[in-house]
């Protein structure tokens, strides 16, 4: 299905290119450079530290005779380096925040810490100075700590100047505006970030892995949203704030706690909130989120139990990339009240008693893509009620999720519009998608397997003949896949009778969700990238299978 370019459309791309002008600049280059040089630094100190672990620091922990021995055992031993190397495998995910300083203060107390194993080492060495030794230079403590030493300070002098020019740029910021090519005919979209007067960046916008590559670093995520969401754009016009602490006061919520950082939300600027290190949240109430706020979980593991996330009312809102788990009496993530331009991405979640994520009661323009979502019953209700008529104009972008062992609801679509693309199914117990009282649900190129029910839709046979059967709504399959025996019964007139009323109405192509071009291998990618991403390895197996690398 193609869009008809839509005359807003330069006005919405020029307004997200204002937004990110701190971040596009003319130096964007020398920092992609900066930041690839420190990654490789430190990931050549971690092979070293890993290559003493094994041969080095075990005659060490052994050879413990004397003070110096003592010292040395207790600075270098392996359960030392590896504590270091955890420092050190917070860097990445510090720079994919764009939090340059803290990965540098990361740097320096990894380099601090060797510097006292080298010091502890070299009073062990010159108390047994007579002994003899078969390992050649390369081999020794000393050799290797010299070298990793060497490299964390070059990693601390890129960083450095990596500071200086964020401060440079943000200070006095020159655009490059992103040059958008519009789908082809298999609504694969793929933007590259040029300068202006020419030349190609080769970033690319792929719907899922964006978000974890340099296109969507820091406060660039909101240039990765797509579907109905698009142009949402969080807290990026506010500041950062980092959250320190896991525990919960809601009456009292205390400086360093999400529900003191989400807070600070709302207004015209809002507030993008990122984590200081992995943590599991237990929220005492409901956490309301505040109109133009981001909360990014990327580059820590957290995850949020207790109580659900409540979307109320609000507009402009971005949940990237945590855990949300164990709702004894709600949903996970409740949009409702009229909320609009609500991001919900890479999420995982499961254990609920009434569903995962709701978008009801005149909420609108909304997209909840690359999540995993597993409940035993309830997964996903885009519309609340049949008598709920003011969300006849609701528009909900389902996309790239992995919707996993539920009974049914994924989703269940009233009244709105339901564009469910690029989605994996996998044993589903009632039925999978399902609709009410005028709903369209356009479901385009998704992977159903089949497992306890072969049928996707509610749909039995004599279903037309039941009385409470509601066969108003119009659910249509496009290019989708179906395997192990699945069946998808449509619902309304003939496709080709009503194309032009069920094409999605984005706003403009920029916002249809591109298409993995070869569906067989929708499954695997899906299986590979859906969810809270946190592992270096996950992150960097994504990015391949995208082809971003």
């Amino acid at each position: 299905m193609k869009v008809k370019v839509s005359a807003e459309e330069a006005e919405l791309e020029g307004a997200m290119t204002a937004l990110i002008n701190a971040t596009y600049t003319d130096a964007a280059p020398e920092r992609q450079a900066l930041h690839e040089d420190v990654i490789e630094k430190v990931e050549r100190t971690k092979q070293l530290l890993q290559r003493w672990a094994q041969q080095g620091s075990g005659a060490i922990a052994n050879n413990t005779g004397g003070d110096g021995g003592a010292s040395a055992a207790g600075s270098c031993s392996p359960p030392r380096l590896s504590e270091i190397s955890v420092v050190l495998n917070s860097v990445e995910g510090l720079l994919l925040q764009e939090l340059a300083s803290q990965a540098a203060r990361q740097i320096d107390a990894a380099s601090s810490a060797l510097s006292a194993c080298q010091a502890a080492l070299a009073d062990q060495q010159a108390a047994s100075a007579s002994q003899q030794t078969t390992n050649s230079l390369e081999d020794t403590g000393s050799y290797i700590l010299e070298q990793a030493i060497s490299l964390l300070q070059a990693a601390s002098l890129s960083l450095n100047k990596l500071e200086n020019l964020n401060v440079d740029s943000s200070a006095n910021p020159t655009l490059i505006e992103p040059d958008l090519e519009f789908p082809s005919s298999d609504n694969t979209m793929v933007e590259t970030e040029a300068r202006r007067g020419g030349g190609g960046g080769g970033c690319r916008r792929d719907g899922t892995a964006c978000q974890f590559s340099s296109c969507g670093r820091g406060k660039r995520l909101v240039m990765c949203a797509m579907g109905f969401a698009y142009g949402v754009t969080g807290g990026a016009n506010g500041p950062t704030y980092i959250v320190t602490r896991s525990d919960d006061n809601p009456a009292h919520p205390q400086p360093g706690s999400l529900r003191y950082a989400v807070g600070l939300g709302g207004g015209s600027r809002g507030v993008w909130i990122t984590f200081s290190n992995s943590m599991i949240i237990q929220l005492k109430s409901m956490l309301w989120i505040r109109s133009s706020t981001t909360v990014d979980g990327r580059g820590a593991n957290i995850t949020i139990n207790g109580r659900m996330l409540v979307v109320g009312g609000v507009s402009n809102v971005i949940l990237h990339n945590f855990q949300i788990n164990s709702m004894g009496e709600s949903d996970t993530i409740h949009v409702f009240a009229g909320s609009t331009k609500v991001w919900v991405d890479h999420i995982t979640s499961f254990d609920a008693k009434l569903g995962l994520i709701s978008v009801v009661q005149k909420a609108t323009d909304v997209t909840i893509s690359n999540c995993k979502l597993s409940n035993q019953n309830f997964n996903m209700l885009l519309g609340a009620s049949d008598s709920d008529v003011v969300d006849k104009n609701m528009r909900v972008t389902v996309y790239r999720n992995w919707f996993k062992d539920s009974m049914q609801r994924m989703p269940h679509c009233r009244w709105g519009f339901c564009h469910v693309i690029n989605n994996l199914y996998t044993n589903w117990g009632f039925y999978a998608i399902g609709g009410r009282v005028h709903a369209r649900i356009f479901s385009e190129s998704n992977a159903f397997v089949a497992g306890r029910r072969q049928e996707v839709t509610p749909w039995f046979p004599g279903a037309s003949f039941t009385p409470n059967f509601d066969s108003s709504a119009q659910i249509y399959s496009y290019k989708d896949l179906l395997l192990n025996g699945t069946t998808f019964h449509q619902f309304g007139q003939p496709l080709s009778s009503v194309a032009s009323s069920m094409a999605p109405p984005y706003r403009s192509n920029a916002a249809y969700p591109p298409l993995l071009p070869n569906i067989r291998a929708l499954p695997n990618f899906i299986r590979s990238c859906s969810g809270a991403v946190f592992y270096p390895s996950q992150v960097n197996q994504c990015v391949r299978f995208a082809g971003l690398s």
